[in-house]
């Protein structure tokens, strides 16, 4: 299965578990994924997503660190 079809899936399953952090999570990460495929015009592969992700990652850690 494809990292993007997998992070589709566990937004389903964290909508039916009404676990808001981890949907909104993994809809922004979706969103994130959708804008890069916007601006290469192509389809995201499995490298593109764990780009996206390391990028999400390391933003996370940056702004944990700011607080």
């Amino acid at each position: 299965m494809a990292l993007r079809e997998q992070i589709e899936k566990d937004v389903k399953e964290a909508m039916r578990a009404r676990d808001d952090v981890a949907r909104d999570t993994l809809r922004m990460l979706l969103a994130s994924i959708k804008k890069l495929e916007i601006d290469e015009g192509r389809d995201a592969v499995d490298a593109d997503v764990v780009a996206v992700l390391t990028t999400a990652a390391k933003t996370s850690q940056d702004w944990a660190q700011q607080i």
